[in-house]
């Protein structure tokens, strides 16, 4: 478990960020194919859909916060 500050501080890093944006792109790609597939493909749709709710899995993840002790001596 992780405090939310740590949470938030990991969040709002260039690199997570860049990381989400990458997984958005991909999850359009991916559904722009299922979109736009002139021949229908129940497997593949099948896969693309599992693919597309992991990553949006991944996006919306929050862990369980623990309480932070603040020391008032």
């Amino acid at each position: 478990m992780v405090n939310k500050s740590d949470f938030i501080q990991w969040r709002d890093s260039a690199l997570t960020k860049e990381l989400f944006e990458n997984l958005r792109e991909a999850v359009e790609m991916v559904a722009s194919e299922i979109l736009t597939r002139e021949d229908y493909n129940s497997d593949r749709d099948q896969f693309l859909k599992g693919y597309i709710k992991g990553i949006d899995q991944v996006l919306s993840w929050r862990p369980e916060f623990v309480e932070e002790n603040r020391d008032e001596s």
